[in-house]
């Protein structure tokens, strides 16, 4: 297929990218900003990316250039919106409609320009972060405003790929960790560590879904192969207190580290307590290899954080 797919730079967008390349699908790449533009472990992915996809820099979504880029490079097989407006996410006061507005920019015009140029199915990312997403409390709300941003986008995706008459799918993202990851729970983990000090698991009780991103990639080319409606990956469904653990057992078998750990006794639960996601993918036939994953994550973080 050809393909075009947003938000390349990011984390999960450079390993989908790469795991759709080597099924064989080309994939067209266009970034918000100038090359010059990107800084940290993101630079280091763009880098990466323009070895296996065809990168177009400073295209932002629903820009005039975009819709060239759709008539330019066309005609398409699929279009995966996986870029989203994401500056300071984890803010209370996080502009949820000002990130709606970004996500969905003259929308009904790019959508129809794909159609024009023989694109078939579009694929949205989302998160369990949504409202009506994942697996947990019997009401499931969105979690913060930036999950009321992604069901936001997901209703206007919806509403108008039916009037165009473009099928519709969405991949939803749990909590993913891997090489190039940018600073989460994992590189905290690993950076306590490496200063030979005990790393504090400040949530214990909260019941995530951490997914390998390895296997969160192969899940995404084999949902973008199979036309399904919606695929939610779920890896290590448990308490943030058994992954933490998880996570340690695997890394000190790995590296020269003492991966101590100590628990909150009590926690304060400003998010709900359980959200996880759906669909159980290590039992599918993606040809994932845990222990392999777990070397990869492991040899990265040497070369990152132990050199």
């Amino acid at each position: 297929m050809k393909i075009l797919f947003t938000g390349g730079s990011s984390f999960t967008g450079y390993w989908f990218i790469k795991a759709l390349q080597e099924k064989g699908h080309t994939v067209v790449a266009p970034l918000l900003r100038p090359l010059e533009e990107y800084q940290g472990q993101r630079l280091v992915r763009v880098k990466k990316l323009q070895d296996f996809a065809d990168v177009r820099t400073h295209i932002p979504f629903g820009s005039p250039s975009f819709n060239q880029l759709i008539e330019e490079a066309g005609p398409w097989d699929l279009f995966c919106h996986h870029g989203a407006f994401v500056n300071n996410y984890k803010c209370p006061l996080f502009n949820y409609s000002h990130a709606m507005e970004q996500n969905t920019k003259n929308l009904e015009e790019v959508l129809r320009k794909l159609k024009e140029f023989s694109c078939k199915r579009c694929i949205l990312t989302g998160t369990v972060f949504e409202a009506d997403e994942g697996l947990g409390e019997k009401t499931k709300e969105a979690f913060s405003p930036y999950g009321l941003s992604k069901g936001l986008t997901w209703q206007i995706f919806r509403f108008l790929c039916k009037k165009i008459g473009l099928p519709l799918s969405k991949f939803v993202i749990a909590n993913p960790f891997g090489p190039y990851e940018e600073d989460r729970f994992t590189t905290y983990l690993i950076k306590t560590w490496a200063k030979n000090e005990v790393a504090a698991v400040k949530t214990p009780f909260y019941i995530r879904d951490n997914v390998p991103v390895s296997l969160l990639s192969l899940s995404y080319a084999y949902f973008a192969e199979n036309k399904k409606h919606k695929l939610s990956p779920s890896a290590y469904a448990e308490p943030q207190s058994a992954f933490a653990l998880r996570f340690a057992s695997e890394m000190k078998k790995r590296l020269p580290l003492s991966c101590l750990l100590t628990f909150a006794e009590k926690q304060t639960f400003e998010e709900p307590k359980k959200r996880i996601a759906c669909h159980k993918v290590m039992d599918y036939n993606l040809g994932w290899s845990e222990s392999k994953a777990w070397d990869e994550l492991a040899n990265w973080y040497r070369q990152e954080f132990l050199n």
